[in-house]
């Protein structure tokens, strides 16, 4: 018998907004990755200890299957027994039980391919804190003006821009951020676009920017979820 930890269920539930698809420990690896659509935005969870040795399995719809797990997680003594090609869920303190069967290895791996956690990140040019409130004050200008980017400037300080950096007379909210971690850095920027910010909003988490290529996402202060945001790609 196994069950899914709050945390893990949390980053099944952040990863549905990411991807519908989601393959969990393939191989054994010890964590479950996604990735968007468009692949602007990559997601990594290590899975707790105890949890590694749950078996892979492949689910289809995302949205379905953590709604049925909420109704499950909740309870204290609730169970997940694994078969070959489904789960069943249990509370006896209930007398409640679901089964649930997977999607098949073939439906999944032809549409959606497990990313690979990268092996080393770049020296980063800036690293800083980012708070929940601050990311979800981000969002929400975003969505009042309609804008698609968000720009973070690093010097000394940080800031971050919501804007259209295609339109110079276009609406623009600017916001400091908080300090560059690393002293005497050269000034940077990265373009993200506001679509790939789907990390969990109640989180604060550790910003590592490479000079306009990457941004690398950490949940703080856990550090089980990562996230790396590629830059946005502006049209010519």
């Amino acid at each position: 018998m196994f069950k899914f930890s709050k945390e893990t269920y949390q980053a099944m539930k952040n990863f549905e907004s990411i991807n519908h698809v989601l393959v969990f420990n393939e191989n054994k690896s010890g964590y479950i990755g996604t990735v968007s659509e468009g692949k602007g935005c990559v997601g990594f969870y290590d899975l707790p200890s105890d949890e590694i040795q749950i078996p892979e399995f492949r689910i289809y719809d995302m949205a379905q299957f953590i709604t049925l797990l909420d109704d499950f997680v909740k309870i204290p003594d609730y169970e997940v027994k694994f078969y070959g090609n489904h789960l069943e869920m249990m509370s006896e303190s209930k007398g409640s039980k679901a089964t649930y069967y997977f999607a098949t290895k073939e439906l999944i791996d032809s549409q959606f391919k497990v990313p690979q956690k990268p092996v080393k990140f770049p020296d980063a040019n800036a690293v800083f804190e980012l708070t929940s409130d601050q990311l979800k004050q981000i969002i929400k200008i975003a969505s009042i003006f309609q804008h698609e980017q968000l720009v973070f400037n690093c010097s000394s300080e940080i800031t971050v821009s919501v804007t259209n950096v295609q339109d110079p007379t276009a609406n623009n909210w600017v916001q400091k951020i908080g300090e560059n971690r690393i002293k005497n850095a050269d000034k940077t920027s990265v373009i993200l676009s506001i679509k790939d910010m789907k990390m969990d909003k109640t989180k604060n988490h550790m910003v590592f920017v490479v000079a306009g290529r990457i941004a690398k996402f950490v949940e703080t202060p856990e550090g089980n979820l990562t996230y790396y945001v590629s830059p946005y790609a502006i049209s010519k």
